[in-house]
């Protein structure tokens, strides 16, 4: 079994699924969803073998008994749920038809929706963070230069990474705008 670390942020399906596809054309076949986000597995085997697709309906989307006939009958297999909601499916390529199972804009939209919900929390609960931070600071008259320099540190590295949810909210917004006109 072989280990491959790639990031891929939640929103960029076709990408993931197209280097999915690309290791499987080295002849790795993925053994199970990335419940890390970034750490994948993979088998050895043929090239080829499978093609992969991402989908981001609900886990319960799936439990449905003719939802489940649909994919056996048309060739493909459910390897399961990451961490992060997505669902990975995988089929033979040596099947004739499409090789892409397409999502619903509806089914899109809500799980865009309730990724920006977990980053506005995100967010909150940084601001919480630095706010704490600077407030033990101002209530504590012993503190020294190492704990304001580790302090600010921290708010700093805190910050940046509220810019970066908060950027990342936004690209959500508007991508769950055109997928709604």
């Amino acid at each position: 079994m072989k280990s491959r670390f790639r990031i891929f942020d939640v929103d960029e399906t076709e990408a993931e699924a197209q280097w999915l596809n690309e290791r499987s054309a080295e002849g790795l076949t993925l053994a199970f969803p990335p419940q890390l986000g970034a750490l994948y597995w993979f088998e050895e085997g043929d090239a080829a073998r499978y093609v992969y697709a991402i989908d981001l309906k609900p886990k319960a989307y799936y439990r449905d008994p003719e939802r489940r006939a649909f994919l056996e009958e048309t060739g493909w297999q459910l390897l399961g749920r990451s961490a992060s909601g997505l669902q990975y499916l995988r089929r033979p390529a040596a099947l004739a038809g499409s090789a892409a199972l397409y999502s619903d804009p509806e089914a899109c939209s809500e799980f865009l929706e309730e990724v920006r919900r977990k980053v506005l929390l995100t967010v909150g609960a940084f601001t919480l963070i630095i706010l704490t931070n600077v407030f033990n600071l101002a209530m504590n008259p012993g503190a020294t230069a190492v704990h304001w320099v580790g302090s600010l540190t921290s708010s700093t590295v805190l910050s940046l990474g509220i810019i970066s949810m908060y950027r990342k909210r936004h690209r959500l917004a508007r991508k769950i705008e055109r997928l709604a006109s």
